[in-house]
């Protein structure tokens, strides 16, 4: 199993995943560290955390340098949990 659910940031997100084939557990919540479990059709492993997106689009670097600076410290308490960030541009990097 490749994929546990995906959270989108939006409702055309959301349906885009589903046209593509996706058939897990999907839900759209605009939050970054706080999630109604409830709400998912199936119970996760909560030790990995995931962020998709483009760097050059300034609402994307702006959310992840605000969750750098004041979620991931808090976060790297927990040994288990994992983050991985992903997409195109980001700084420092090389796209080809």
């Amino acid at each position: 199993k490749l994929l546990d659910g995906i959270i989108s940031i939006s409702k055309a997100d959301q349906n885009k995943s589903i046209a593509l084939g996706y058939k897990g557990p999907i839900t759209t919540e605009l939050t970054a560290v706080e999630i109604d479990k409830t709400k998912l059709e199936q119970t996760f492993e909560w030790n990995s955390i995931f962020n998709i997106g483009s760097m050059d689009w300034l609402p994307n670097l702006e959310g992840v340098n605000w969750f750098i600076e004041n979620v991931q410290p808090e976060l790297k308490k927990n040994k288990d949990l994992k983050t991985y960030l992903a997409g195109p541009h980001f700084p420092g990097t090389r796209n080809a």
